[in-house]
């Protein structure tokens, strides 16, 4: 074995791993769970937001994960492993930290939070087609 059928099986092994740890989405999926979580994150920082607000935000954000979780439930992949769990933790820690700031919110904050719901939509999307993972 030379060094190059060396580096392409390794290669070979690195992609199986990524594919079976994070397997291709549909577009519909990864649009609805970006929309979702981009949507609940620019919900967070509504100066006037009441109660019902902040339970929307969070239901939103917790449809976001789930949609895709979900969708790999049916197709008989449970659970995450690698990479993606670790992406998952903190994602999980970025909504708690926006969800405490977002508490004492006012009018110049709810902009903030807008721009942080669109940032959270593109770089979601992206998290879940697999853009930007170890190749």
């Amino acid at each position: 074995m030379d060094q190059n059928e060396a580096r392409a099986q390794l290669d070979a092994v690195r992609r199986a791993h990524r594919d079976s740890a994070r397997p291709s989405l549909p577009i519909a999926v990864t649009v609805g769970a970006a929309v979702l979580a981009g949507v609940g994150v620019a919900l967070l920082g509504r100066p006037d937001a009441v109660a019902i607000t902040r339970l929307l935000s969070v239901a939103l954000l917790a449809a976001a994960y789930l949609l895709p979780t979900l969708y790999r439930t049916r197709r008989g992949l449970d659970g995450y492993q690698g990479q993606v769990r670790q992406t998952n933790i903190v994602w999980s820690i970025s909504f708690v930290t926006l969800f405490v700031c977002g508490l004492n919110a006012d009018t110049t904050l709810a902009v903030v939070y807008l721009v942080f719901g669109i940032v959270v939509a593109v770089t979601y999307f992206f998290a879940l087609r697999g853009w930007g993972l170890p190749k």
